[in-house]
């Protein structure tokens, strides 16, 4: 099983919907912060940095979005859309609730922190 938290820019393996939510909300606001300051101290000093910024934020959120992805047994490709504005801030709204698969699949196992409960029958 391969642990997200030391694969953190790695596309493979998964991982669950407690980690991601957290993940790119962080992402999204510390960049977003950053950038603000930057883009109210000078807005034509800093452009090539706020831009990169915006980059590196989007392909650090959309590297996460694959192993969510993998979650549910889809292709990481699909995550492509995450790099539209509108379209991906729904798409990682969408797979922040969604439920990943209960048991290992194509992808690895069930991530760290998910239990998968058996039921169990009174035989008495």
């Amino acid at each position: 099983m391969i642990n997200s938290e030391k694969h953190f820019f790695s596309t493979k393996g998964r991982i669950n919907r407690r980690t991601y939510a957290p993940r790119i909300f962080t992402i999204a606001v510390v960049f977003s912060a950053f950038m603000a300051h930057l883009a109210l101290t000078d807005i034509y000093g800093y452009l090539v940095i706020i831009l990169a910024l915006g980059g590196i934020a989007q392909a650090i959120i959309a590297i996460q979005t694959v192993k969510r992805m993998h979650d549910f047994g889809n292709e990481g490709f699909s995550a492509i859309w995450v790099l539209l504005p509108v379209v991906g801030l729904i798409l990682a709204l969408a797979v922040s609730f969604k439920k990943g698969d209960v048991r290992a699949n194509t992808y690895g196992a069930v991530p760290m922190g998910t239990k998968i409960y058996a039921s169990t029958v009174d035989a008495s």
